[in-house]
C-alpha cells in the first residue's frame, strides 16, 4: 500500500497510508504515525478539538446561567473566557504548522484541510459521557435499591460455591485470568483525515475503518 507523508515547513510529521474505505467524496483517512519531531508537536496539532470541546462546556453553562437572558449577552460573556482565548490561539498555532500532505513521489498534494484526531483523548470524551449517564441514570440517591429476598438468598448461595473461604472478597485476590478468544485490537493512537481538492489525486482506500 502506498505511504504519504505529512510535512510542516519542510519537516517530516509523520506518515500514512490513507488506506480507510472513502465515505466521502474528495476525503481521505486513515491511521497516522508520527516522527520524532511529529510525536513533539502532537499537541498542537490535534489541540483544537480539545479546545472548542473545553469552550463548547463553559458556552453551554454561560448560555444556562439565571442571569444571562439575551443571545448577544451569552456570546459577550463567552467571548471574554480564557477558553475562547485558548481556542483562538489552538486554530492560530495549528494553522503556523502549514501542514502540507506529500505522495509517495514526495511531490505535493493540494488539500482543503488536513485533520489529525487523537485516539485517546477521543476514547476520554466516551469514557467521561459514559460515567455520566451512568450516574445520572443509576445512582439516585432517592432510590433504595433492595434485592428481593429468594434472589439474595441465591446469591448468597452462589458465591458461597466460588469462594468458600471467605466469599466475594477472593475475587480481587484470585489468579484466575478470563480466557479471551482474541487478544485486543492495538490501533495506532492517531487518525488522519484529508480533504482533497482533486479526488483523483489519492487513489480511493480498500482496508476497513476502525
Amino acid at each position: 500500500m502506498m505511504s504519504y507523508t505529512i510535512w510542516s515547513h519542510d519537516r517530516l510529521l509523520g506518515e500514512t497510508d490513507l488506506g480507510w474505505v472513502r465515505c466521502m467524496e474528495n476525503v481521505r483517512s486513515g491511521f497516522f504515525h508520527p516522527s520524532e519531531i511529529g510525536t513533539r508537536l502532537m499537541p498542537t496539532v490535534c489541540g483544537v478539538s480539545p479546545a472548542i470541546s473545553e469552550l463548547s462546556r463553559v458556552t453551554r453553562e454561560i448560555e444556562n446561567a439565571p442571569d444571562v437572558q439575551a443571545h448577544d449577552g451569552a456570546r459577550c460573556a463567552v467571548e471574554q473566557t480564557t477558553q475562547y482565548a485558548d481556542m483562538l490561539a489552538a486554530i492560530e498555532h495549528e494553522r503556523g504548522l502549514s501542514l502540507e500532505l506529500r505522495g509517495p513521489d514526495g511531490k505535493v498534494i493540494p488539500t482543503e484541510s488536513i485533520f489529525v484526531q487523537d485516539s485517546e483523548y477521543l476514547l476520554s470524551l466516551a469514557d467521561k459521557a459514559d460515567e455520566e449517564e451512568f450516574y445520572k441514570n443509576t445512582w439516585d440517591e432517592t432510590t433504595d435499591l433492595e434485592l428481593d429476598e429468594e434472589l439474595q438468598a441465591s446469591v448468597e448461595h452462589d458465591l458461597e460455591i466460588l469462594f468458600p473461604s471467605g466469599g466475594v472478597d477472593d475475587w480481587e485476590s484470585s489468579d484466575w485470568v478470563p480466557e479471551s478468544d482474541e487478544a485486543p485490537a492495538d490501533f495506532p493512537r492517531y487518525q488522519i483525515h484529508v480533504r482533497l481538492i482533486n479526488d483523483s489525486d489519492v487513489p480511493w482506500g480498500e482496508g476497513p475503518r476502525p
